[in-house]
This record gives structure tokens, sequence and C-alpha cells, in this order.
């Protein structure tokens, strides 16, 4: 952010290099009066190479804004979002996150990885390899590798224990 010392410093620049140009029409000295002008070079210089990093000041926090107003949008849209799911026991020990029938709006049953679901992260469960028993059933997150084990007749087309 562009704070009080930057605008100081460059304000105070500024003055100088005033200070100087207004001293340049009385010297009558040739000498005296390129010296004068070098002085004056060298504020005009220190001024720009200010505003350069004011510039840059602003266009950082001009970043950081448009981060964090991304970072608010992405919050609400999850908020939103959560509300869709809830808590669901699957019958194996094992816990899913279950679209409410009432919102599906046409969406199919689907279920949710309950690790990225807790970092903000929709990530339907996808069938996995075929089951070791008869009875049972394995989920796997695409995201996060996470491997869940169902009763065979447990899944988003069926219902659900709890």
């Amino acid at each position: 952010m562009i704070g009080p010392a930057e605008l100081s410093a460059g304000i105070t620049s500024l003055r100088f290099a005033f200070d100087i140009a207004k001293g340049l029409k009385d010297i009558a000295d040739a000498t005296e009066r390129n010296a004068k002008i070098m002085e004056l070079q060298g504020a005009i210089m220190d001024a720009q190479a200010g505003a350069i990093e004011a510039q840059q000041a602003h266009a950082t926090d001009v970043r950081h804004i448009a981060d964090l107003e991304a970072e608010i949008t992405h919050l609400k849209t999850w908020d939103g979002e959560k509300e869709r799911y809830e808590l669901k026991a699957i019958g194996s020990g094992a816990f899913v996150y279950a679209l409410k029938p009432d919102v599906a709006a046409g969406e199919p049953s689907h279920w949710l990885c309950p690790n990225c679901y807790q970092k903000r992260e929709k990530r339907i469960l996808q069938a996995d390899a075929p089951p070791m028993y008869a009875d049972d059933r394995y989920w796997k997150c695409p995201a996060c590798c996470a491997r869940i084990t169902a009763p065979f007749m447990s899944g988003p087309i069926f219902p659900l224990v709890g």
C-alpha cells in the first residue's frame, strides 16, 4: 500500500527540485549554474524513482485486492453450495457428504469426498475397482485419492443409513 512515507518522500523530492530551479535564475556564474543544474537533475531523478516505487506499490495493492475479492467470491459460492449437502453414514463406518434430494434440481444423486469437502472443494466420489467381496463396493476421490468402502447396496442411487 502507498503509505504516508512514500508520498512524503515524493513531495519532498519535488519541492527540493523546485527550490533548485527557482535559484537558477539568480546565478550568473556558469560553473555554479551548471552545478545547480546537475543537482536539479539528481533531484528530478530521485522524484521519478519515488514515483516508480509508488506505482509498483499501487500495482501490488491492486493485485492483492483482486486476489482477496476472488477469494471472497469463492467463499460465498462455497457457502451456498455446501448447504446442498449433508453428512451421512454409509454403513461401513465411513461418512460422505450426500446431495440432499430436495435441492437436487435435476442433478443426479452423488456423494462428495469428505476430505475435499473440508477443504471447500467439491469432488464427486467415483465407483472404483471391483469389490473384493460381493457385499462391498469401493468409491474413490479423483482429487485426493481417498478410498471408501461401502456395502454393495449403498451408493448415491440407494438410500443411506443415518
